[in-house]
């Protein structure tokens, strides 16, 4: 490409002045490493070179939206009163959509124009062309209103030199950033490969959120998880004060992420709006996998207004996740074998708890109602009693622990084990582990159909919980399951959820569920001394909708 500048230097008509003003840009080349800046000069350049009072460059994004627009000539003030950046369109469009140079005497006389902004200064003649560079067009550089008179095919032939040697300097850019890149990409492998052998999983996938980040310049990154029911949980989020997503439910069908879960294809999406917030524009996913299973999905997405991310960074995010993967297979087994060992000694203390203690308590439970009956203090015998329900309370409560580490084959259709995973998935975003009682025959009565909702609900209460409640030390979810119904209680003794909370769109979803069924949904204090009881019941009949 340089050589091709240089031969078109020496082609007539391009003359010394040109090649001081080529000269003096090559100058800016070893000065900076930054395209954008590169663009700006560039602009600059151009003007002053073909003696044109505005010159601009712009780029556009994968799906061919503009993403930049430098531009030379035109003031700040001039600028904004034009109000918008172009959107691509008439002779701009033509030069984008042809891949090649357009010279006009009149920017009116042509029909392909389609005019300017208002507040757009006036302008006439025009001159556009592509800036290649690696076999395809990485910007578009525009020439309008040439003092002297019209643009001439000798100004289409110089500009070209310059767009040569502009491109030289970008490819020569870009060959720097992505060795910078290659480094910043090996050091952080190496980093979370570290903390995955050598720390929890929190803190390697948050270092791993860190360092995506800073690679591929995201404005927030996310990592989902997968959930016993197959939806996705928002596991943890870096950037964009999004700390309110965590623990946010996603279905695996119908979403990004599902979908690249599933695939393990990685993928770039563009205009996303509201399925990520508003705030976003660009989002670029990628898989993560342990021994060929998909493990998670790592996302990372920027702000509306910004660069979207190219093929590039997708390469990159997606190599990452694929090295940090590795390292997951390595903590796997890791895990396996701390869980195999975890089992047995669950087993051992169910086994204990069970033939032991629950006998121990059953037996204290009987001596007292035999202390109880042979007493003829009324208020003797009414605190006796209090206390033999406390002793059926714990015993209730530790025949969930028990049945909590005994897993089976099955578990994953087991309501309760569901529940219970769903509970301990929102563990560690509370000051203490929520307190989980079950009521009644669970697995026997409700329906498999319910199961979504009452994970759903489960999740969703908890979530609100988390968010808006307020300091609070304690959580109690409990599930009483009857013959005519399943009644879910979520309580806390926090400072009790605002009032708009109660409209927000999670709760009413809560409400909708709950109406679905034929069941109602209540939210309200839990007491007079603060805190946020949220009850939600159903009957078992057919759901609104079902067949």
């Amino acid at each position: 490409m340089a050589q091709e500048s240089d031969d078109r230097l020496a082609e007539p008509g391009v003359g010394d002045d040109v090649r001081a003003v080529l000269d003096a840009y090559r100058t800016v080349l070893l000065e900076t490493s930054e395209p954008s800046e590169m663009l700006r000069r560039a602009a600059e350049v151009a003007a002053e070179l073909i003696g044109a009072q505005f010159a601009a460059i712009l780029t556009t994004g994968p799906d061919g939206s503009v993403e930049r627009f430098i531009h030379a000539g035109m003031s700040e003030d001039e600028a904004a009163a034009t109000g918008r950046l172009p959107e691509g369109r008439g002779l701009l469009g033509v030069v984008i959509d042809e891949q090649r140079a357009v010279l006009l005497d009149d920017l009116a006389d042509d029909e392909r124009s389609s005019g300017f902004p208002p507040g757009h200064p006036p302008m006439r003649s025009f001159l556009g062309m592509p800036i290649r560079v690696r076999g395809g067009a990485y910007a578009y550089l525009y020439l309008t209103h040439r003092e002297a008179g019209r643009f001439t095919r000798r100004h289409a032939e110089t500009l070209d030199v310059l767009a040569g040697t502009v491109a030289l300097g970008i490819d020569s850019a870009l060959v720097t950033a992505e060795n910078r890149q290659r480094e910043a990409l090996n050091a952080a492998v190496l980093e979370v490969t570290a903390a995955l052998l050598a720390a929890d999983d929190d803190e390697a996938l948050g270092i791993l959120a860190d360092r995506v980040l800073a690679l591929v310049d995201a404005d927030s990154v996310s990592v989902l998880t997968p959930l016993g029911d197959g939806s996705l949980i928002v596991d943890l989020t870096r950037g964009g004060d999004l700390d309110e997503s965590i623990g946010l439910v996603l279905p695996r069908f119908g979403t990004l992420s599902g979908q690249v879960f599933e695939s393990g294809q990685p993928m770039l999406a563009t205009g996303i709006g509201r399925g990520y917030g508003d705030r976003f524009d660009s989002i670029a996913l990628a898989p993560l996998a342990a021994g060929g299973r998909p493990v998670g999905v790592l996302t990372a997405s920027r702000f509306r207004g910004r660069p979207a991310f190219n093929p590039r960074e997708l390469r990159l995010v997606s190599e990452f996740a694929g090295q940090a993967s590795i390292a997951l297979v390595l903590t796997g087994a890791r895990e396996a074998r701390q869980r195999l060992a975890l089992l047995e000694d669950r087993a051992r203390i169910a086994q204990d708890l069970h033939d032991h203690v629950i006998q121990r308590i059953f037996a204290a439970g009987l001596s007292l109602q035999a202390v109880a009956s042979r007493s003829n203090d009324e208020i003797l015998r009414r605190q006796i009693f209090e206390q033999i329900s406390s002793l059926d309370s714990a015993i209730a409560e530790i025949r969930t622990a028990i049945f909590a580490m005994t897993s089976r084959p099955d578990a994953r259709a087991n309501l309760r084990h569901l529940v219970i995973d769903a509970v301990g998935a929102t563990a560690r975003h509370f000051p203490s582990a929520p307190q989980l009682v079950f009521s009644g025959s669970i697995d026997l009565l409700v329906p498999s159909g319910m199961h979504e909702d009452v994970l759903a609900v489960v999740r969703e209460g908890l979530a609100n919980i988390g968010k808006h409640a307020g300091p609070f030390t304690a959580v109690q979810v409990t599930l009483a399951a009857t013959e005519d119904g399943l009644e879910i209680a979520v309580v806390d003794d926090g400072a009790g959820i605002p009032a708009g909370v109660t409209r927000s769109s999670g709760i009413q979803n809560l409400r909708n569920r709950a109406q679905s069924w034929g069941g109602a949904f209540e939210l309200g204090p839990a007491g007079p001394d603060g805190g946020t009881r949220l009850i939600w019941r159903a009957p078992y009949g057919r759901k609104d909708g079902d067949p």
